[in-house]
């Protein structure tokens, strides 16, 4: 049997994204409690999509998809209430 030091512990068995998962999970439903969001359990959804998605770059992703989120917004209100 293999004695594994606890770096080779944490990359053979991905305990670190294991842990930002669980930590974002937590924070995402935090936040969707405090707030009562109408679709919060999406939320969740999203969190772990970026971070699995773009692993190691899941800041800027979740940035940009912020972004991506005020643009449409702002478009979709000017197209309501100019149009």
């Amino acid at each position: 049997m293999n004695k594994f030091t606890l770096r080779e512990h944490f990359n053979a068995f991905k305990v670190e994204t294991a842990l930002k998962l669980t930590l974002s999970g937590i924070i995402s439903i935090l936040i969707n409690n405090i707030f009562h969001f109408d679709l919060g359990y999406l939320s969740i959804l999203f969190v772990f999509l970026i971070l699995i998605i773009a692993h190691g770059e899941a800041l800027k992703v979740g940035a940009q998809s912020l972004l991506g989120v005020v643009i449409s917004g702002a478009v979709t209100l000017i197209v309501t209430y100019l149009a």
